[in-house]
């Protein structure tokens, strides 16, 4: 339960961003209950509002939801809050209560600037980034990706990463396996869900993420490493440290190091 919990926690904080259309949208049900609470429509809405985030925060109807659509698309049901409706009727009835209609056109350019500048434009959110390479992705997963791949040679190899770099794995080397995919989708069981979930939490327990690894028969980890007592943490599962690329820590599993342990 706490998994799920968890889970609904960042899908949340994931929707909403760092914009303030969120903060919009509180106002504009305030707005709408004052000025026009009696209407039924409204009514209607803001209890269909209501009953969204419930049923979205509730963990027992979360945890259903997410088995059926999967959890990595749990961010979706929040598509099913009316945002346009409620901007715009605020808006609405805020231009209507001002006259004249000089007023109401300066208002209405508010509103629409309001409302722009409240968003996180994809230009400017770190999402887009001029490459050069044929298949288009970060320059950092190629770095990675090569290196791995002049460790190991043309060996097959799996490869368990944070989410960043796992998106775009197997776009650019699709012989390059792994226990999971992005956001943790293609997970086959709870192992792989667990060494995703600890690689993306806040505070990384790095032992359980090679103890995990190793069990999944991951060859190399591909994890950013802040400390040197996190580094040993890993290196006492059998991992040891092949090379440094664009801040992420390169391991490799050494077969001879349970046949040491066992000895």
């Amino acid at each position: 339960m706490s998994k799920t919990i968890e889970w609904i926690m960042r899908s949340w904080e994931g929707y909403w961003g760092d914009g303030l259309i969120f903060v919009l949208l509180l106002v504009s049900i305030v707005g709408l209950l004052i000025f026009r609470g009696k209407k039924r429509i409204v009514q209607l809405f803001i209890g269909y509002v209501a009953l969204t985030v419930f049923l979205y925060f509730c963990p027992w109807t979360a945890k259903i939801i997410m088995n059926c659509i999967g959890r990595s698309v749990y961010w979706r049901v929040l598509w099913m809050i009316p945002l346009i409706p409620f901007l715009s009727g605020a808006g609405a009835e805020l231009i209507r209560n001002h006259n004249p209609l000089a007023a109401r056109g300066i208002i209405a350019a508010l509103v629409i600037a309001l409302v722009v500048i409240s968003g996180e434009s994809v230009w400017q959110a770190g999402n887009y980034e001029l490459v050069d390479n044929a298949q288009k992705v970060p320059e950092d997963v190629v770095r990675v990706c090569d290196a791995i791949r002049e460790n190991s040679g043309e060996a097959e190899i799996c490869l368990a990463t944070d989410d960043h770099l796992a998106t775009y794995v197997r776009i650019y080397d699709p012989s390059i396996l792994m226990p999971y995919g992005r956001r943790g989708k293609g997970a086959e069981n709870n192992r792989s869900e667990d060494l995703y979930d600890e690689i993306m939490s806040g505070d990384v327990d790095f032992e359980r993420v090679g103890e995990l690894a190793r069990s999944l028969q991951c060859d190399y980890l591909a994890v950013k490493i802040y400390s040197t007592e996190s580094l040993e943490e890993i290196k006492s599962t059998g991992y040891s440290l092949v090379r440094i690329v664009s801040q992420y820590y390169i391991l490799h599993y050494d077969s001879s190091w349970e046949e040491d342990t066992e000895y």
